[in-house]
């Protein structure tokens, strides 16, 4: 059974691995920008200056940012989770330069083989790709 696309981004149990992390964190960028995009060329019109329209804008992309936050709040608690770490580090992200090391930590440093109390491996139930003989 496949998970919908509110399980992949909006849930907090469970883990992630490195490459489904840092694909869904491209995507979620790619929507923050596009969301901005789309806004700006809406309400950054440079034939009114309404202070109202500005105003309106900005509220409109705090409240699209709310749901890309939670989502990649909730992608980078499932990746410490499988590195068997508790989502409450990600507490280390409001931390000047600790982000950075975690931010690194997060992308690159393999999580626990096997399960672990957070859940089965997720690299453990991705199916073996065959791999085609070579002519020796």
């Amino acid at each position: 059974m496949q998970p919908s696309c509110f399980q992949k981004y909006f849930t907090f149990q469970g883990r992630l691995n490195r490459r489904s992390y840092l694909l869904r964190n491209l995507i979620l960028m790619a929507l923050g920008m596009l969301f901005d995009t789309i806004l700006s060329a809406i309400f950054d019109n440079p034939f009114h200056t309404e202070a109202l329209s500005s105003l309106l804008g900005s509220l409109l992309n705090m409240l699209l940012s709310l749901p890309l936050l939670a989502s990649s709040l909730s992608l980078s608690i499932r990746r410490l989770h499988d590195m068997d770490k508790s989502g409450w580090y990600c507490f280390i992200l409001l931390l000047p330069l600790f982000n950075l090391l975690l931010g690194f930590c997060l992308i690159f440093f393999r999580g626990t083989t096997g399960a672990n109390p957070y859940g089965e491996d997720p690299l453990a139930s991705r199916p073996l790709q065959m791999q085609p003989p070579t002519n020796s």
